[in-house]
């Protein structure tokens, strides 16, 4: 298919079809383009829409409890353009089911009984497969590499470490490998490997208790020597690892870089939304009800339809002055 070409009139279908809820398959088929253009077009006119946050109307719900039990989900949805989800959500809240007759029925998609669909494509009982018994090249041994590059029988990868490795994290706290049982746990959870200072302490005093953890005198997570390690409460820990232990400068400049980042996010957080084109073709439900909330009024067509009575009284006060 040629590549789309996108003209005004384009644009304002699409806009009216996303908005009033065509799911990107329908659009594409009623605008003869792909599904991918579609969504590529979407995106570059930022395009946005909410339908799980858009309440179906009395007409609707009469029209979903009138033909939900018979009548296939597509066609409801096409009908009242929506996405399939949104119908199975509200015949869920209504109680709805689809009916008996309908789902032994062609219509409900299912396998019916008796059903000889897909029979010639299935293979028959006692089918032999047309490559087995055969070898591929290069499997014999002389012929070709594949035996060669093939992985044999307690192959190790090249960044195997054998159990006794002593290695540090990311963090630079000491680990060493005890064992080699395949699966047994990732990364930090990993059974293969303990911390050598939490071995080293248990082997001599036993398991830590809970609310505790060990402490180096040296301050060095290297040296793991029992006479450098002690034992502190979770309380004596923080209070000797809290910024206020810091020298006044040292302290000051922490919290300042932390009071600079926190600025240097919010500048990027207000950019983007200067960005943002100033009004959507397509209505945002979300940022309405965000509205709504920030000015104290409730939810409802009433306080919605107040709220564009005043802005037009507003946009009318400065067209005067």
């Amino acid at each position: 298919m040629p590549r789309a070409v996108w003209t005004k009139e384009k644009d304002r279908a699409l806009v009216e079809m996303y908005a009033g809820g065509y799911v990107i398959s329908m659009i594409a088929a009623n605008m003869h383009v792909t599904n991918s253009s579609v969504k590529n077009r979407i995106c570059q006119l930022q395009l946005k829409r909410n339908f799980y946050r858009r309440p179906f109307t009395r007409k609707e719900l009469s029209v979903v409890r009138k033909k939900y039990s018979n009548t296939p989900s597509t066609e409801i949805a096409r009908q009242l353009r929506r996405t399939i989800c949104s119908v199975y959500r509200a015949a869920w809240k209504l109680g709805l089911k689809k009916s008996k007759e309908f789902m032994q029925s062609s219509g409900s998609g299912r396998m019916q009984a008796g059903s000889t669909l897909g029979l010639p494509l299935r293979f028959p009982k006692g089918h032999v497969p047309a490559n087995k018994g055969l070898r591929r090249p290069g499997y014999s041994i002389g012929r070709g590499r594949m035996q060669q590059t093939q992985f044999k029988k307690g192959q190790h990868p090249h960044t195997y470490l054998p159990v006794g490795t002593v290695t540090a994290n990311g963090d630079g706290y000491l680990r060493i490998k005890v064992s080699d049982i395949p699966s047994n746990g990732v990364g930090a959870n990993d059974k293969n490997w303990e911390f050598v200072h939490k071995r080293v302490w248990e082997a001599a005093y036993g398991p830590i208790p809970k609310g505790h953890r060990i402490w180096w005198k040296d301050r060095n997570h290297e040296n793991c020597a029992l006479e450098n390690l002690e034992l502190l409460t979770d309380k004596e820990h923080m209070a000797r690892t809290t910024i206020h232990n810091l020298p006044a400068e040292l302290k000051e400049t922490i919290q300042m870089a932390g009071r600079l980042k926190r600025i240097i996010r919010r500048r990027r957080r207000d950019e983007e939304q200067i960005e943002r084109p100033a009004k959507s073709s397509v209505r945002n439900h979300r940022a309405v009800k965000g509205r709504r909330k920030a000015d104290g009024s409730g939810s409802g067509a009433g306080h919605l339809q107040r709220g564009a009575d005043r802005n037009r009284f507003r946009k009318g006060r400065a067209q005067g002055d």
